[in-house]
């Protein structure tokens, strides 16, 4: 009778064991991968880990990160665009350096007259481009002084009328100076040069 107690004792303590083991044993299984570091990732983790080890992606001056970098998109720069335009201007008209010397100033002078005559693209559709220090690229006190009165609906019509008068009388001015600076140019010009000058929209 004291042994058949003594074995159901061993087996009760044996099963209370097993059963006591089985939890522990099936939470290292099922979670043995979730150390820091080891096991396997989700999908969702894998993308997150792959986006942020793609070299250049949309993060701020990465490589291949392009114009969203700092400094990845150029600033326009006038200056250049201007030398850009006058080396084209040589290029076409075939001037050797020497000549290029003396046509050069004639050239920018037309050009510059042009620009001055010209209302600006800006002014056309009610805003204007504006410079560093808050002025128009283009200033023309008269023409401002104009789009002001017209952007304002309680400027009397008379104030209209001689802001407009000012802005024609002070345009005619200035194509009388380009027309002027035209001939200049005309003068030492080949007949050749002068006609790509002319498609060129340079010369009339």
């Amino acid at each position: 009778m004291s042994r058949f107690i003594q074995r159901s004792v061993v087996v009760g303590v044996a099963s209370l064991m097993l059963v006591l083991g089985a939890p522990t044993s099936m939470a290292q299984r099922g979670g043995g991968g979730k150390g820091p570091g080891k096991g396997p990732t989700s999908s969702t983790e894998q993308g997150q880990q792959g986006d942020q080890a793609q070299p250049g992606g949309a993060g701020p001056g990465g490589p291949g990160g392009g114009s969203r970098g700092p400094g990845g998109r150029g600033q326009f720069d006038p200056e250049r665009m201007r030398q850009m335009f006058s080396q084209r201007i040589k290029e076409r008209l075939g001037a050797t350096d020497e000549e290029w010397k003396a046509l050069e100033p004639l050239v920018t002078k037309v050009t510059e007259a042009q620009r001055a005559a010209r209302p600006s693209m800006g002014s056309m559709f009610g805003s204007d481009r504006r410079g560093p220090s808050g002025s128009s690229e283009n200033a023309n006190p008269a023409q401002e002084a104009l789009q002001k009165a017209t952007e304002d609906e309680s400027t009397p019509a008379a104030d209209i009328q001689a802001k407009l008068k000012a802005f024609r009388e002070d345009r005619q001015k200035k194509e009388a100076e380009l027309k002027t600076a035209r001939e200049e140019l005309r003068k030492v010009v080949t007949a050749r040069q002068e006609a790509i000058l002319v498609l060129m929209g340079i010369l009339d």
